[in-house]
């Protein structure tokens, strides 16, 4: 066969053309595709074929058509045609050996037999191209004779394709036949099965076949003998016993069914059965056209006598929410279908049933802000499955506006699918409007300070928009060729900016501290790294006034700690900015110590939580005694003439003192006049699980020597940027030059995996969602697949733009190693691929050394209580430690569930929201994930003034905290 031979389809259906095309392709054969025979001739005839495959039913020539003219061209003659047909008509194969078709394949094709019959007869092409023996045969078909004359080979392949078709039909046929051979055995086996009594009547009644059920009729022993036959009202009457007469005008119903006068009918009956009154559920149904009827019926006296049974219960439900003046709901979570009692439809002021209830029908009727909280109570019912009670406003039909206190709990299937709702409705108006006075007393009381905080906010933020503008121009301007004279003046309206912009800081950090919306961001850092940073512009600002500034920490401070770096800098560089003002002469000495309850007596084990006091003194001009506790309040600096003397605004104090009592400390001073002033404050923080890469010390004067500075770990280093976007592709890739990294960028998962197998990188930075194939999917591969071994450990770090809670569990579950969120903060993303490249050296470094840790039996479902395994792992197997932080924890959470208790208590929001927010930090450090979540869930009810489903996170929590806790005690006891 030539290399250039093709396979001809002629096929005016597009989609039989292309299932045709994909499967002979699909088998490495050349194909072309003609819609029409004049236009397979034409691409015959051009180039020939080695097989035709053509349709019969075609418009304009058909496929006997094309046979013929194809066998009437020298050039085409040899050419085996296959035909496609349904040989219905057996017409249709002496059409074929008239035609000079080659085969017949019969619709719907096999298509392993169709791909035979061209293989076979593409094999035989040249023995084909030799003429054969002409055979000459009559044919009585129908009673006609038919003169055939074709090619011996042809009319022997035509009879035997055609007979082999009939063979296959002919086992389909019989398979078919079986098939429904054991369908109906089945079926009758089903119908005799049936509880439900089965009858079948002919076009006149009379009764043709039944099943066992229905010979007994609900009785012990069958009918009387002989029911085939009689007519269905004689054998009723006969089997019910009753002396109903509707049983008269049910038999009439069923036989103009069975006539097919009438469609269907179905009735219930009360009936008499073996002295006892039973319900019976009849219903008859056609046969067919030509007559008769299908009866059945079934015992539904049990099902009748729990109806009336609920409907007595419902009745006096009903009674008794009218009296308590109570409505019920149920929302069914299949088709979100909402069912009402009769009360609550008079609670909104309509008749019962007078309206369809719906839960949008119910949330018109809600107050705007109150029918989102009711939505998102539903919905975490139905999510977490814990009770939930709100209070609403709603407006009656009438128009009177309501006060409404629904409660609710939801019900779930075996499997834990939502199944539905349940919850009650109570107009409570008379009950809250009583509140509502009380409040108002206490509101009243609380709107000065509000208005207060509002207008500051709303001032700072109006004065900060045209300010940023200022000072960015003002930058720009300070970098172009200016004379002496335009950069003095250009620098002084800086200074006045940075001073301006400075104030408006404090402003918007009181403002938020006052409304409780600030919160701390708690994270390791190097203590002696963040003073020294922190005080560097502050030496300049010294040497200028001739000061000396010392910094000293007591050896016996932690280097590595975990809290808010930034709150603590933004105290101590208030405190010394202060010292350098109001000191004249001499200098500031800085001093960080362990307090008292910090220091670990001989032969015990660390504490977990740290208290340091910081000590800033100055030799300058000193506070008055009376003055001393007025210093810590807003706008407050001394007296009138110091705030002449000294610019100032007085809130840099008053915010210090607040942050510093927001992380667990307190401040104060201890000054006389002349005689210099000592600030002092303490901070409650923690030692950091590990070590944190030591930065370059600033010129500050330290008392402790420093670590030597280690050469930055991605100078050089080979990165693979998974980015889709060209936009973030290209920030990323220049901050990553301007880093020192060598960058290569791919456009999704698959060619990130494309460029991995080709060549080696040191870091992965992997874009989360990019067409083709996710980050997550690519990730996996990655760590999983046998193919990528040899990169499997290569670190990945996350860049996504996803920032819910849960996302970077979910991310690092996957395999990435950290996580950054976008938009990209260069800082952040250079931090975090260098704990990506520590986490994964020190992982290689204890394959290479591996450690004995404690045997630890967490079964895998109460990791989410407390995980063992994982915090071990963080702490690097260290036994002790982790009992260290158990220890701590144990202690620490009764006080802290106390304190929690009394601030629900009291409705204490900003309370709620800075306890709640540190049992998420205890819970992350100790492994507590379930108990994270459940904290994290309760400061955001605190965030909302939520009181009810804070109240109900609570309980969880202390649930959560008393189950974590045994389990520390029997890891410790271990």
């Amino acid at each position: 066969m030539p290399d250039h031979a093709y396979i001809l389809i002629v096929e005016d259906s597009p989609t039989q053309a292309l299932r045709l095309e994909q499967l002979l392709l699909g088998s490495g054969l050349s194909v072309r595709v003609a819609a029409s025979a004049v236009e397979a001739l034409a691409l015959a005839d051009e180039n020939p074929p080695a097989v035709v495959v053509s349709d019969i039913l075609m418009p304009g020539m058909d496929g006997y058509e094309l046979c013929r003219r194809i066998r009437a061209s020298t050039k085409l003659a040899h050419i085996p045609v296959i035909l496609l047909t349904t040989l219905a008509d057996p017409e249709d194969i002496l059409k074929g050996l008239k035609s000079g078709a080659t085969n017949f394949v019969t619709k719907p094709y096999d298509p392993d037999l169709l791909l035979g019959r061209v293989r076979q007869l593409m094999s035989e092409l040249d023995l084909r191209r030799a003429k054969g023996q002409k055979a000459e045969l009559d044919i009585v078909f129908g009673g006609k004779r038919h003169h055939v004359s074709a090619d011996a080979r042809q009319m022997a392949d035509l009879l035997l394709s055609t007979y082999e078709n009939a063979v296959i039909q002919s086992r389909a046929l019989d398979r078919a036949n079986k098939n429904l051979a054991e369908k109906e055995a089945l079926l009758r086996a089903v119908i005799a099965s049936l509880p439900a009594q089965i009858m079948v009547l002919d076009a006149q009644g009379r009764i043709t076949a039944t099943n066992e059920a229905w010979e007994h009729m609900g009785r012990d022993s069958p009918l009387i003998p002989g029911v085939l036959g009689r007519t269905f009202g004689h054998i009723a009457r006969q089997g019910l016993c009753s002396e109903d007469i509707a049983l008269d005008s049910v038999a009439a119903a069923v036989h103009e069914v069975a006539a097919g006068t009438r469609k269907s009918f179905s009735s219930e009956l009360c009936v008499q059965s073996d002295g006892q009154q039973r319900w019976l559920l009849l219903y008859a149904s056609p046969m067919s056209d030509r007559g008769g009827a299908v009866v059945t019926h079934m015992d539904i006296t049990e099902s009748k006598r729990a109806e009336q049974a609920l409907r007595r219960s419902e009745a006096n439900l009903a009674k008794a929410q009218h009296l308590a003046m109570l409505g019920s709901f149920e929302w069914l979570s299949k088709g979100d279908a909402f069912i009402w009692s009769d009360e609550l439809y008079r609670i909104l002021g309509y008749q019962p049933g007078s309206v369809q209830p719906g839960r949008d029908f119910l949330l018109r009727h809600l107050h705007a802000e109150d029918s989102q909280a009711f939505v998102k109570c539903l919905l975490d019912t139905a999510r977490r499955g814990t009770p939930f009670e709100l209070q609403f406003r709603f407006m009656r039909q009438d128009g009177v506006e309501r006060i409404g206190l629904c409660q609710a709990e939801a019900e779930f299937d075996a499997t834990g699918k939502l199944s539905r709702i349940l919850g009650t409705v109570q107009d409570v108006t008379r009950q809250k409007l009583l509140e509502r006075e009380l409040v108002r007393a206490k509101e009243a009381a609380e709107a000065g300070s509000r208005v207060k905080s509002e207008f500051l906010a709303n001032m700072s933020h109006e004065i900060r928009t045209p300010l940023n503008g200022i000072l960015g121009m003002t930058e720009l301007t300070l970098r172009t060729g200016l004379n002496r004279e335009q950069r003095e003046y250009l620098s002084m309206v800086k200074a006045s900016a940075d001073a301006l912009a400075t104030l408006v800081g404090d402003i918007l950090d009181f403002s938020r501290i006052e409304a409780g919306k600030l919160e701390l961001e708690r994270s390791d850092f190097r203590l002696r790294e963040i003073l020294q940073a922190a005080l560097k512009p502050m030496e300049m600002q010294a040497e200028a006034k001739g000061l000396h500034l010392t910094l000293r920490i007591d050896p016996a401070v932690p280097e590595h700690l975990h809290g808010d770096a930034g709150r603590l800098r933004q105290v101590l560089l208030n405190l010394v900015s202060n010292a350098i003002k109001f000191t004249p002469s001499g200098g500031i000495d800085i001093d960080v110590l362990p307090t008292a309850t910090s220091h670990t007596p001989s032969g015990q084990e660390p504490d977990h939580k740290f208290e340091l006091l910081f000590s800033v003194a100055d030799t300058g001009i000193g506070i008055d005694t009376q003055l001393q506790e007025r210093v810590f309040d807003i706008f407050t600096q001394g007296d009138s003439s110091l705030s002449r003397q000294y610019e100032g605004t007085g809130l840099g104090l008053a915010i210090s003192r607040q942050l510093v009592e927001l992380m667990g400390g307190a401040i104060w001073v201890e000054s006389a006049i002349g005689q210099g002033a000592t600030f002092n404050f303490t901070v409650a923080l923690e030692r950091a699980i590990a070590p944190i890469t030591a930065k370059p010390e600033s010129r500050v004067q330290a008392q402790r020597p420093g670590q030597p500075g280690q050469a930055d770990p991605l100078m050089g280093l080979r990165v693979l940027l998974a980015e889709d976007n060209l936009v973030n592709q290209h920030y990323a890739s220049i901050l990553l030059k301007r880093q020192g990294c060598l960058t290569t960028t791919a456009a999704n998962g698959r060619e990130a995996l494309d460029k991995l197998a080709a060549e080696p990188f040191d870091l992965v930075l992997m874009d989360v969602q990019m067409p083709e194939m996710d980050g997550v999917k690519a990730t996996r591969i990655i760590r999983n697949d046998p193919a990528y071994a040899k990169v499997r450990n290569v670190p990945i770090v996350a860049m996504t733009a996803h920032a819910m809670q849960g996302d970077r569990e979910r991310f690092l579950e996957s395999g990435m190693d950290e996580y950054v969120s976008k938009p990209i903060d260069q800082d952040e993303l250079f931090k975090v691929m260098r704990a990506a490249l520590a986490k994964r050296r020190d992982a290689a470094a204890e394959l290479a050394h591996p450690a004995q840790p404690h045997k630890v039996d967490n079964a895998p479902e109460d990791d989410a209580v407390l995980d063992v395994r994982k915090t071990l792992d963080r702490l690097q197997g260290d036994n002790e430690f982790l009992g260290v932080l158990y220890k701590t924890f144990l202690e620490d959470a009764p006080n802290k569930l106390a304190s929690l208790e009394q601030a629900i208590t009291d409705q204490d929001y900003t309370k709620m929201v800075r306890e709640s927010h540190a049992f998420q930090g205890a819970a992350g450090t100790v492994g507590a994930a379930l108990l994270r979540e459940v904290a994290g869930a309760l400061e955001s009810a605190s965030r909302q003034r939520e009181a009810e489903p804070a109240r109900q996170h609570f309980l969880e929590l202390k649930d959560m905290v008393a189950r974590i806790c045994e389990r520390m005690r029997a890891y410790i006891e271990s």
